[in-house]
């Protein structure tokens, strides 16, 4: 495995509060788990859902980072398909790989299913959205 930026090293986020509130905080890099892969966002879009979510008609954890539509550079990875250096888009789904839905080809049906931009900042998975530097990317 390619390992992250050393341990001090920090993302910048856009960490939405509720109501309104988004912050512009440092979230540490993770080290990364076997599978996880480190991009440097180039561009993150702004989706729908983001917009029903900040609305208040779409349930999100709070705080989170949104936005699950981005480009980015590899920049660590654990994945032997993919390279640092290399560009690359990405999923909104993130499935365990490992559940019986998985195993028969159902990943958009994962029991344990999570999205990027989509998980509570202070879950496992604090870098899971593309309103930031930086997202960690599980599975890919």
């Amino acid at each position: 495995m390619t390992t992250p930026n050393p341990s001090s090293a920090t993302a910048r986020a856009l960490v939405w509060h509720g109501d309104g509130d988004f912050r512009i905080q440092e979230v540490p890099i993770p080290d990364l788990q076997n599978g996880e892969t480190l991009v440097e966002l180039t561009t993150a879009t702004i989706c729908g859902s983001d917009r029903h979510t900040v609305l208040g008609r779409r349930n999100t954890p709070c705080p989170s980072i949104l936005g699950h539509e981005g480009v980015g550079v590899v920049r660590a990875t654990g994945n032997p398909d993919l390279q640092v250096g290399q560009r690359v888009a990405f999923s909104v789904t993130s499935p365990c790989m490992e559940c019986d839905r998985c195993r028969k080809g159902m990943t958009a049906k994962c029991r344990n299913l999570k999205k990027t931009g989509h998980e509570a900042f202070d879950s496992d998975w604090a870098l899971s959205g593309t309103y930031a530097s930086h997202i960690v990317l599980r599975n890919l």
